[in-house]
């Protein structure tokens, strides 16, 4: 979106298993709708940050951006909402109701109102945004499966289950035939094959469906060890990623009474939630209760 930072700076001087909710897992993080940016990457519905920051502005920002950050970084989440609705009148009337920017901006102020609580909004507008990108891009383009995702994220919190592994097998659809042929790191950190797989492993999990649920977890395990090692501005979320599927595994595992193979898994992923998330985490504390679980089941076992 060259075009768009150009226009920018004219105009102003100076965004159960585990579903892979959020590249930042506990952060939310969200980026502006300019250059670079992608859409907000995917944010948990319970956003779980005490010193982290959900924006991150030390990046070019328009005022109005900047102040959308200051209020989101604080969880003043009305007064977001307020902004990110005048940010997206202003790209309709400047870009046209149809514009691929727009499209993002109608996601942003999806996911600021997923962080305000007001779920069915959020799911709107994330429907809006996936219509606007398709309008925009071919069917099967990576940005529209972002806005997929957070779709079946909601549902799969409301557990309504059927309709969520139907979204999520959308979403993965439009990475093409050959998960395999692109690793991770080609992707936004934020949604790439490894995720969506993850996710619908948890779906079927949900289901009682323990041997899909397996299958589509080891998928997304080798999809993220393809990436994992390499140069790139997402090697810490791949590891994350990578960690937190291997817990799902192991969760699985677990009921299905290897309860060996399981702890091996757990405890390998906890030692990389806490390296990089620290102790006071969710993620880290679903972890540590699937290694209780496991250890109890070991001892009944025995």
């Amino acid at each position: 979106y060259q075009y768009r930072e150009e226009n920018e700076k004219r105009s102003c001087d100076t965004s159960s298993l585990d579903l892979d909710e959020s590249a930042e897992y506990s952060t939310g993080s969200i980026v502006s709708q300019s250059v670079d940016a992608r859409p907000i990457p995917q944010a948990a519905l319970n956003v779980d940050c005490v010193d982290s920051q959900i924006v991150n502005a030390e990046r070019f920002l328009p005022p109005s951006h900047t102040n959308l950050a200051n209020h989101l970084n604080h969880r003043r989440f009305q007064d977001a909402l307020e902004i990110m609705e005048s940010i997206l009148r202003s790209d309709k009337e400047t870009y046209g109701e149809d514009d691929l920017v727009v499209a993002i901006g109608i996601h942003n102020l999806a996911v600021v109102n997923m962080l305000a609580g007001k779920y069915n909004e959020a799911l709107y507008y994330f429907h809006e945004a996936v219509l606007t990108k398709r309008e925009n891009l071919q069917a099967d383009n990576p940005l529209v499966a972002e806005s997929l995702v957070e779709i079946g994220i909601l549902l799969y919190a409301r557990e309504e289950y059927t309709r969520a592994l139907a979204v999520f097998q959308d979403a993965l659809e439009c990475f093409g035939t050959d998960l395999f042929s692109s690793p991770t790191n080609t992707y936004s950190s934020s949604c790439s094959p490894s995720n969506v797989l993850n996710n619908i492993g948890c779906v079927h999990f949900a289901l009682k469906q323990h041997d899909t649920a397996l299958s589509f977890l080891k998928k997304s395990l080798a999809i993220s060890k393809m990436s994992m090692g390499a140069s790139t501005p997402h090697a810490e979320s791949t590891l994350l990623n990578f960690a937190l599927t291997a817990s799902n595994v192991g969760r699985v595992k677990m009921d299905q009474g290897h309860c060996g193979d399981a702890l091996l898994l757990l405890e390998e992923a906890l030692l990389v939630h806490q390296s990089v998330l620290g102790d006071n985490n969710k993620t880290v504390d679903s972890t540590i209760r699937k290694i209780a679980a496991c250890i109890a089941a070991a001892d009944q076992h025995t």
